[in-house]
């Protein structure tokens, strides 16, 4: 999902790892991406930050991990 650079203050996301996009980011009209924390996991122990992600056809390189949400009714909530 494309966000801008106040998409993290809207919606409430801290970022455990790295950073989020900022305007800079968004001038350079680059490919960058936020992982879940959940999808950080998949590094296996490994920084993801720097590392390149797919998504179908398009790569985007790591700049931050999300930090976990917490919870609702008992249930994880995360980003996706």
């Amino acid at each position: 999902m494309g966000v801008s650079p106040n998409y993290a203050e809207v919606r409430n996301i801290n970022v455990a790892q790295g950073r989020f996009i900022n305007q800079t980011d968004d001038d350079l009209v680059g490919k960058w991406c936020l992982l879940a924390r959940t999808w950080a996991t998949g590094f296996c122990h490994v920084d993801p930050i720097g590392k390149v992600v797919r998504a179908e056809t398009h790569e985007y390189q790591v700049i931050g991990v999300a930090e976990r949400i917490g919870s609702a009714f008992g249930r994880r909530k995360t980003i996706s």
